[in-house]
């Protein structure tokens, strides 16, 4: 069972980076594959993202199946399927303590979280994209690795076409390959990237530090699964009349799970079902049961002190009272512009998982992650950053990946019509505003059939005598907000022309 286990880890890998190499424009306007296939199972984002929308999101529909088999048969999620805790435990094999104690300072860490965020979502704040396992691999891979990864890609295979001769013929093979299956359409940049790569290496970290820490003490998801499982009947479990107490199976667990004075007990709500116990037990002492009352975890289901209960459950009460002002469209700043098809703010707020897929398929790299420009309560959901990147025309890969329904999935003709926000000239740094020179710039890339951007012939006095200028306006009825005229315009620095959220269509979802 124990090599069967790795096989599966090794598989679910390797299917999400597939995945996750798959979530980014190839040419296509549609995206062939479940990207976001790994959050149907991921009973944390599903039961938050449910509770804080307000309604059943059939995404989620194999919870329906996950959710009994882990009350069934144990927190196998975690040990079979997580690819962030394959990852670590590819890490754990060089951890300083590689059998951590059953309990520990940071025990009920993820316990306290799990229930602040289950609060949180009742009153429509929803939190767990922070914490949340998967999101936090996607967002770190994406946002954090994938630009200092493809940039030394790049750099490597440049430096080989330089070299020329018979390293080409070997080399760019090699690039067209990645270049159609593996490196971005063109090289995101994101902000905060520093930020997403350094969370990638305190996980790292710890896991060198302790076999697991982050899955023990810190996982708000895994706390949800262990909580399932601790009243499981079919676990793992050390038959006593078997059991020499040789003190073998807990210098193997990496999870802690094995307790008691003599340590002939497995904790179900921590076993992750690995088998390494069962493969190190000389007398097959230890195996599944059968017996209902065996098995079961004794005290409390969720093992927190009353003080630790009932402070988490207030800030849970708390946060959505004194961080959710920001969720209210009057409230929002005009310059955070969400993707077309994004839901009512509340709303957005509510489902957005904050898993970064958006913004990994997002073809211009505009689609950036807020830090405190939405609120707190918004950090990490996608704006569009018209400096950076546009939204293009006939783009509707956003909708595609997004798995709650934050962002809307909608056909080339209903986004064409969205609008997003409106251009707004800056009058005091426009190019033939502040001097008689024309600059046609906006008004030739807006996308639209009918230009949203027109020109009025105005007299100016140049250093020759008078002369007719045009001088760009806006016309709002047309504009969509898509942002191409300012990423386009030649000012530099600030753009002469900004998107601002003024006239935005945000159907509710």
């Amino acid at each position: 069972m124990r090599r069967l286990r790795i096989l599966s880890q090794w598989t679910f890998g390797l299917f999400f980076l597939f995945l996750f190499f798959n979530t980014r424009y190839t040419g296509e306007d549609v995206i062939p594959y479940p990207v976001n296939a790994f959050f149907t199972i991921d009973a944390l984002a599903g039961i938050t993202a449910m509770a804080a929308g307000r309604k059943i999101i059939l995404f989620f529909w194999p919870l329906i199946l996950l959710i009994p088999f882990t009350i069934l048969f144990g927190r196998f999620f975690c040990g079979w399927i997580c690819p962030l805790g394959g990852s670590l435990d590819i890490v754990g094999r060089k951890s300083r303590n590689r059998s951590p104690s059953p309990t520990g300072t940071f025990y009920p860490v993820k316990d306290i979280a799990l229930l602040i965020l289950l609060v949180a979502s009742l009153f429509a704040v929803n939190l767990s994209g922070l914490v949340d396992p998967l999101s936090i691999l996607i967002r770190g891979l994406a946002m954090g690795v994938v630009h200092p990864l493809e940039k030394s890609v790049h750099i490597l295979f440049d430096t080989a076409w330089r070299l020329g001769g018979p390293v080409t013929s070997v080399t760019e093979p090699a690039y067209g390959y990645l270049r159609d299956h593996v490196l971005s359409f063109e090289l995101p940049v994101f902000r905060y990237g520093v930020l997403f790569l350094g969370f990638l290496l305190v996980l790292v970290l710890l896991e060198i530090r302790e076999r697991r820490f982050w899955c023990r003490n810190l996982c708000p998801l895994g706390a949800l699964l262990g909580i399932l499982s601790s009243r499981t009947p079919f676990g793992l479990s050390i038959e006593k009349s078997g059991c020499t107490a040789c003190g073998r199976c807990p210098e193997t667990c990496r999870m802690g799970a094995i307790e008691g004075k003599n340590k002939q007990k497995i904790r179900k709500r921590d076993c992750i079902l690995c088998y390494d116990c069962v493969e190190s037990c000389e007398t097959q002492a230890i195996r599944h049961t059968a017996v209902p009352g065996g098995t079961r975890d004794a005290g409390p289901v969720l093992p927190l002190s009353r003080r630790a209960f009932f402070g988490a459950l207030g800030a849970g009460v708390l946060l959505p009272l004194t961080a959710g002002r920001s969720a209210r469209p009057d409230a929002l700043p005009a310059s955070v512009i969400r993707p077309p098809g994004a839901v009512p703010e509340d709303r957005f707020v509510g489902l957005c998982l904050r898993c970064g897929e958006c913004m990994r398929v997002c073809l211009t790299n505009g689609l950036q992650p807020t830090l405190f420009e939405a609120g707190a309560e918004a950090m990490w959901t996608p704006r569009l950053v018209s400096r950076i990147g546009y939204c293009e025309y006939s783009c509707t890969l956003c909708g595609q990946v997004c798995p709650t329904g934050a962002i809307r999935n909608l056909d080339k003709v209903t986004k064409r019509r969205v609008h997003i926000g409106i251009a707004m000239i800056m009058k005091d740094r426009c190019i033939p505003f502040v001097k008689p020179q024309e600059c046609l710039v906006c008004e030739e890339h807006c996308p639209t059939p009918e230009k949203a951007i027109v020109f009025d012939d105005v007299p100016v006095q140049g250093p020759e005598g008078p002369v007719i200028i045009k001088r760009p306006r806006v016309l709002p009825d047309l504009c969509i907000g898509c942002g191409i005229c300012e990423y386009k315009c030649p000012v530099q620095s600030e753009s002469a022309i900004v998107i601002v959220r003024d006239g935005e269509d945000r159907e509710k979802g």
